[in-house]
């Protein structure tokens, strides 16, 4: 009897029908252990090899990590279906973390201090430019031609201001 070969189209001998080995218990076991190690050292590599992309990108670095999460869950699948003709351990254990509720009286001190931090800042940077018109107009009102009177200047722009708006109020309340 001939066999037609797929590849060739030409007629090869008969092989006599071989039947498959019977493996021990020991011995697909340890054949089922290899596969799974194997597996796992190749899930192992890509989630080695997903660090190191969101560990380099530029921008979003969501894809790696969202990519190393299925990898990791392939291997878990993979574990479950090997594990038992492997003789394997299957008890399914989960790792909670507990995050611990922000102190409510921290973060109020916390953000007490960085306003009282923003307004010493503003005082200081006002105070810095008060004294320098000060210095300014001391140096116009001593002859100083370069220098002008900012600190008159600004008063009588005030001053001004106030004449001009209290007389729109004094027009609105007749």
């Amino acid at each position: 009897m001939e066999n037609k070969d797929q590849s060739l189209g030409v007629a090869a001998p008969a092989e006599a029908a071989v039947p498959p080995v019977p493996l021990s218990t020991e011995a697909l076991c340890a054949s089922a252990a290899e596969k799974l190690h194997a597996q796992l050292d190749i899930g192992l590599a890509l989630l080695r090899h997903c660090q190191s992309l969101a560990h380099f990108a530029k921008g979003d670095r969501s894809l790696p990590v969202a990519v190393a999460a299925r990898v990791m869950q392939s291997n878990v699948a993979t574990a479950r279906g090997i594990a038992p003709a492997a003789n394997g351990e299957t008890r399914h254990r989960s790792i909670v973390q507990a995050i611990p509720p922000p102190d409510r009286k921290k973060q109020e001190r916390k953000a007490q201090i960085h306003d009282e931090l923003e307004m010493v800042k503003v005082r200081e940077r006002l105070s810095r430019r008060l004294d320098e018109l000060v210095e300014q107009s001391v140096r116009a009102r001593s002859g100083d031609s370069n220098e002008c009177d900012r600190v008159a200047q600004i008063v009588e722009s005030d001053r001004k201001t106030v004449a001009h708006l209290e007389k729109n109020l004094a027009e609105l309340e007749d």
